[in-house]
């Protein structure tokens, strides 16, 4: 006996009907949906962008009451993805990975550090958190040394219906750079 594809089609139907009301019986007779995930306003990845302002000075370092001499400025349209998580463990704490100047970098011909952080998180020190206060939020790393060695990173932020703005300055020995930025949650 030659099966038609229509009958073939029509056995293949009945048998996956058959199937569900099998499951049906197995499962109590209800289906419930999955239980929803708390929606995190904060948590996810953020599209940012706007300028970014590198000085370089004359010489380093300058000395002690004097201030440095600018040699080039060089002004910069940025854009890039950075993912922003609330920590669990610390309810008035959000966690930065990939931001430009704390955990992200780039290479440039007059300094070789771009970045005051690893970017892989490995130590708790090398984490770039951000203590958040209502919408509003500080970020500072490193530290003001007398010879000004040391790098530097700091910045105010906030946090506000899925849209971000960063004003930020990062430091490094005869070099330094500005950001302005602001972006929008796209995941």
């Amino acid at each position: 006996m030659i099966l038609t594809k229509k009958q073939i089609l029509m056995k293949i139907l009945a048998a996956s009907i058959l199937l569900l009301f099998i499951l049906q019986g197995c499962s109590g007779g209800t289906v419930s949906p999955e239980p929803e995930e708390p929606i995190d306003p904060i948590s996810g990845i953020y599209f940012i962008h706007g300028t970014q302002i590198d000085t370089v000075f004359t010489y380093w370092p300058w000395p002690p009451g004097e201030l440095p001499t600018v040699r080039s400025v060089d002004t910069t349209q940025i854009s890039f993805t950075l993912n922003v998580k609330n920590v669990e463990a610390k309810q008035d704490t959000i966690q930065f990975h990939g931001l430009l100047g704390v955990n992200a970098g780039y290479v440039r011909p007059w300094r070789n550090l771009t970045a005051i952080l690893s970017p892989d998180c490995f130590l708790e020190r090398d984490c770039a958190y951000a203590k958040l206060d209502g919408e509003e939020f500080i970020l500072e790393f490193g530290g003001i040394t007398p010879l000004r060695t040391a790098p530097y990173y700091y910045g105010t932020g906030s946090l506000k219906n899925g849209r971000m703005a960063l004003n930020t300055w990062f430091m490094y020995r005869g070099a330094s750079s500005t950001y302005y930025l602001e972006g929008t949650k796209v995941e």
